[in-house]
């Protein structure tokens, strides 16, 4: 996309904290596109303690494709159709495996 003059920003980022981590626990980011439209795609964000399964976090990013100029540009359609097919909602992922 860059090679055509196309680029993705970061529109909106939000996280938000469930449970504490510690400097040493082994985390797993999950992270999958939950939208995709003609400007705009979002990813989802899941942080895991592996070592305990709990949920320590979720967030989420917001991709507006735009021009050299910053100016809203469409994803390309080859973008789009490859993509699409991708969303997922949360409750589509797969469970984390057990045994950290």
């Amino acid at each position: 996309m860059e090679d055509n003059g196309l680029f993705l920003v970061v529109a909106r980022l939000s996280c938000r904290y469930a449970s504490p981590l510690e400097y040493d626990d082994k985390v797993c980011v999950e992270t999958w596109l939950s939208s995709i439209s003609r400007k705009i795609m979002t990813f989802d964000y899941l942080i895991r303690n592996v070592s305990t399964g709990r949920i320590a976090g979720t967030g989420s990013t917001t991709l507006v494709c735009v021009d050299a100029q910053g100016g809203p540009k469409s994803l390309p359609d080859e973008v789009i159709s490859l993509m699409a097919p991708k969303v997922l909602k949360l409750d589509e992922l797969e469970p984390l495996p057990s045994g950290g």
